[in-house]
């Protein structure tokens, strides 16, 4: 591989480019330290400007692998003076990777949102869910989700249906342009992420992931307090939800009968319950100085809460 390296550099060089030539993803330290060594004694540690690697965890692995395995990341930057990494980041992350029916269900939108929580704590610069759709090869003729489930965020072939993990993602995308808020639960299997919006507005996710799937499903009473909002009372504009009786396209799926993925006009049907998120305005209070609501989160499940400034 150190040759791959000094045909980076000479294109680098050539082109005035940068090619960001990282390690090999593949999560072997051993191997990549052997590696490092190699490049060190050629005084070339500085073609090595990525770090990545694949992630899975949950379903038969425990989340806590991300907390751990993260900051390892940043471990050869001290092992080897004059490395230097410019993004470190993950290149794949999904519920765990063997075959899994949460893969398909609404527990994989809390694991997703869960996910990305601790992603943001730990500074990754970047992360690509795997994968976008269901690989088309197994098995054959495929019912519209696969048998023991399987990887990706829609199903395969034309007209693909989103699972429930793509409200996660629709979800988090109402954050983008946020300026992120302290969040802190009591709670456990509570989490959430909280931004304020450049207009003031505030919004919040709220996952209830449970790793034991056996006590599931369930409900959790939560109360979110927003503090240091200036100005008068606030009201819910948007709350949505994903969980068993929204968005749940797989659940839609059997409770159809289970069609198979050429069944044009029921994936259609199927389809639309992702639309199905929109619920009742949260009662909003405000009282000693916070903005509090109290919710009730369906484990699995993740809740959106929009709230803005009452008008005057």
């Amino acid at each position: 591989m150190d040759r791959c390296y000094l045909a980076a550099e000479r294109i680098e060089e050539k082109y005035d480019m940068n090619l960001m030539m990282g390690l090999t993803s593949s999560g072997d330290r051993s191997g990549e330290e052997a590696f490092l060594k190699r490049l060190s004694q050629m005084g070339r540690l500085g073609q090595v400007d990525h770090y990545s690697q694949h992630y899975y965890a949950g379903g038969s692995s425990s989340l806590r692998m991300f907390q751990e395995a993260i900051p390892a990341l940043w471990d050869f930057e001290k092992q080897f003076s004059g490395l230097k990494f410019k993004q470190v980041g993950c290149t794949e992350w999904n519920c765990n990777s063997r075959q899994s029916p949460l893969f398909d269900m609404p527990w994989n939108a809390s694991f997703a949102v869960k996910t990305v929580r601790i992603m943001l704590d730990e500074g990754l610069d970047y992360a690509t869910y795997f994968g976008l759709v269901d690989h088309p090869e197994i098995p054959l003729p495929p019912p519209l989700f696969v048998p023991g489930g399987a990887m990706g965020m829609f199903t395969r072939f034309a007209n693909p249906v989103p699972k429930p993990v793509y409200n996660a993602f629709v979800f988090l995308n109402e954050l983008k342009g946020g300026r992120r808020l302290g969040f802190e639960s009591s709670n456990d299997p509570i989490d959430g992420l909280a931004v304020v919006m450049p207009d003031g507005s505030v919004r919040i996710i709220l996952a209830n992931f449970d790793e034991d799937t056996s006590r599931q499903p369930y409900q959790t009473k939560v109360t979110v307090a927003v503090g240091g909002l200036d100005g008068g009372d606030y009201r819910c504009t948007r709350h949505w939800a994903a969980d068993e009786t929204h968005g749940n396209t797989c659940g839609k799926w059997a409770e159809m009968g289970k069609p198979n993925v050429d069944d044009e006009k029921a994936k259609l049907q199927v389809a639309e319950e992702i639309k199905n998120i929109a619920i009742e305005p949260a009662t909003v209070v405000r009282e000693n100085g916070e903005v509090t609501l109290v919710l009730d989160v369906p484990s699995p499940g993740i809740r959106f809460v929009e709230l803005r400034e009452t008008p005057k």
